[in-house]
């Protein structure tokens, strides 16, 4: 065989391997895989196609034969027709098998099986991509950590947590996040959309998920256990922070309060309780908040419509629940009783709070003068004493309170309004206390 022939057998080789690159990238396309896959083997094959013939003569122009093939192959390609029409959806391909591959999507039909789990899939390269769920090969390191991935998308995502990139950013409040997912879902906020609905309670949600998790609640079902102490969770994060509390190793301490955490968010989150540091604020109301995930709830005040009534006050409310609990204050009925001491409670939470007065319990201290609480929000009121914080301000004088229960009296020395009326004399107060000295020292 002469140099020629070599030539030309080397051509032909090129050309098949071409062919056979042509119709990858036409039917990854067409089926939708996601983009960092067929980045990676589009440009590994073309590499190698390059690499095994770079050697060749060039043509007459000075440009390599390879490049010159993969040029003519492209023309051809933009200017081919699309012979193949999907007769369900319409859309068309070039060639007939991506069209049948097409048709899976339609037909539901998926012909590859894992031999493990017997999980179906219409490609065989998301079979692929499935097997390393059983093998655990994870291929794709992080350079920042050495955390693996088993899909480079994963990867990508998980760079930004160290790059601090967040490149979907809502239009609204101009917040960022690293997935579109993740920017989907916040926008369902501000539209207040729910297209999730419990059959139970009536109760919306914005994602399936949320749902699923939510009829947890009524079936009482938590799937996640300890292995070590055998407590059940709805949800599967909260089982991992949960195993966090058998070890011993909690790394980051207060300074204030000399309180230790297992993460460095645990901590930066507790200091903001110290400092009263709200650094999430309400762009409609100004109301600061000390979580983002607090702030979120917020907002469903302004942005969701209140369709749920009071027939009796007007007052509005964004779910049913809301509303029925709310009626038990026109109607006095208080579906939560206490079995030591009989008080009812119009809400289980404030039961729930009563009932640690009884056992003696008070789970909230304060770091500076390790004072007791039985309610968070009562050591935060508390901590004011010490800040010398008055955050509540008279608009009428702009004399400042630690408490708003205070301010609400005050403006009462304004208006003249005196709501507390003795039942023997019916003389009036602006305080209910002023009323209890009243009649200690008057009618006893």
């Amino acid at each position: 065989m002469n140099s020629n022939d070599y030539l030309d057998q080397d051509l032909k080789e090129i050309k098949i391997e071409e062919k056979e690159l042509v119709s990858v990238k036409e039917e990854i396309i067409s089926t939708g895989i996601e983009e960092y896959e067929t980045n990676n083997y589009l440009e590994e094959t073309e590499n190698h196609i390059k690499e095994e013939f770079e050697h060749l003569p060039v043509n007459e122009s000075g440009e390599s034969l390879v490049n010159s093939t993969s040029e003519n192959k492209k023309k051809r390609k933009t200017t081919s027709k699309l012979h193949y029409l999907c007769d369900i959806c319409g859309k068309k391909f070039t060639r007939k098998p991506n069209l049948l591959i097409h048709k899976r999507i339609h037909t539901g039909e998926k012909p590859y099986s894992c031999t493990d789990c017997q999980k179906l899939f219409a490609r065989k390269e998301h079979l692929a991509l499935h097997r390393r769920v059983h093998t655990g090969e994870k291929p794709y390191p992080c350079t920042a950590c050495g955390k693996l991935f088993k899909r480079k998308y994963h990867l990508d995502t998980h760079v930004r947590i160290h790059t601090g990139e967040r490149p979907y950013v809502c239009t609204i409040c101009n917040r960022g996040f690293t997935q579109k997912q993740g920017l989907t879902h916040h926008l369902l906020i501000h539209t207040g959309e729910k297209n999730f609905s419990c059959e139970i309670c009536k109760k919306d949600f914005t994602l399936r998920n949320d749902l699923t998790l939510h009829l947890r609640t009524h079936s009482k079902e938590k799937p996640f256990s300890c292995n070590i102490c055998g407590k059940g969770f709805i949800r599967k994060e909260r089982l991992k922070e949960h195993l966090l509390t058998h070890g011993d190793d909690k790394p980051f301490s207060c300074d204030i309060c000399e309180k230790k955490f297992l993460k460095k968010e645990y901590l930066q989150l507790h200091l903001r309780l110290h400092g009263e540091t709200k650094p999430f604020v309400c762009q409609f109301c100004q109301k600061a908040f000390v979580r983002r995930s607090i702030l979120n709830n917020h907002l469903r005040i302004h942005l969701m419509d209140k369709k749920f009534v009071c027939e009796i006050c007007q007052k509005e409310f964004i779910h049913k629940q809301n509303l029925e609990s709310h009626m038990y204050l026109h109607s006095e009925k208080k579906p939560f009783s206490c079995e030591v001491c009989g008080k009812g409670f119009t809400r289980k939470h404030h039961f729930a709070a009563h009932l640690l007065i009884h056992t003696g319990e008070r789970p909230h201290t304060c770091p500076v003068c390790r004072m007791q609480f039985t309610r968070r929000h009562i050591l935060n009121s508390h901590l004011r004493k010490h800040t010398g914080e008055r955050p509540f301000v008279c608009e009428i004088c702009k004399k400042s309170f630690a408490l708003k229960q205070t301010l609400t009296s005050h403006y009462r020395t304004h208006s003249g309004e005196k709501p507390f009326s003795c039942h023997v004399c019916q003389k009036g107060y602006s305080k209910k206390e002023y009323l209890e000295n009243h009649i200690k020292k008057v009618h006893k």
